[in-house]
């Protein structure tokens, strides 16, 4: 529950204008307070005031094509390396902008233990000078690093659509086992 008011204390100063990449969740509540001239943050507060912005998503997005639609917040995490994925994939990205939808931050603060808060300034690293790269489902790309830990990071990369920018799915920590069970299982396309 924690992490998704966290999620939504950064949708919310993200729709503000404040740039908040590598914005710790203590600072990201402090710019909360800040902008909105109040002292201290009630976890309530922010939950009553998205409630409404999350009712008006979901209408957006059962109107397919409506004008006043509005793209999914996101955080921009740089830059992806694209020397490794272009050679890995034999494929041209055409965007090369990292992003974390609001969603799947949620989803992996909620599912994966609070990975994100505790390895968002390292992603870039994890993402352009990994480990391991693997096949995932799909079109999905499994990049792996050791920064203290094992972390496992599922990519969805931009191929063919410009407007379409290279996205982390999830991630999580995994031991050494599940590494080695992951080079047994998944096919290795890249290795440090």
């Amino acid at each position: 529950m924690a992490s998704s008011f966290i999620a939504m204390v950064y949708a919310t100063l993200e729709k503000s204008g404040v740039n908040i990449a590598g914005m710790s969740a203590t600072d990201a509540i402090a710019k909360f307070n800040e902008i909105n001239g109040k002292d201290n943050l009630k976890k309530e507060e922010i939950q009553n005031n998205n409630s409404s912005k999350q009712i008006n998503k979901s209408e957006n997005k059962d109107t397919k094509g409506a004008e006043d639609k509005k793209p999914a917040t996101k955080i921009k995490l740089g830059q992806i390396n694209t020397d490794i994925y272009e050679k890995v994939t034999g494929k041209k990205l055409v965007n090369k902008d990292i992003v974390m939808p609001n969603t799947n931050i949620t989803h992996t603060e909620n599912r994966h233990q609070a990975v994100f808060e505790k390895y968002k300034e390292k992603l870039p690293q994890i993402i352009n000078e990994p480990d391991y790269i693997f096949q995932g489902n799909k079109d999905r790309l499994l990049t792996v690093k050791n920064v203290g830990r094992n972390v496992e990071v599922v990519l969805e990369l931009s191929f063919e659509n410009k407007n379409f920018s290279n996205k982390v799915v999830s991630m999580w920590e995994i031991k050494d086992k599940d590494l080695e069970n992951l080079k047994k299982k998944k096919k290795i396309l890249y290795k440090k």
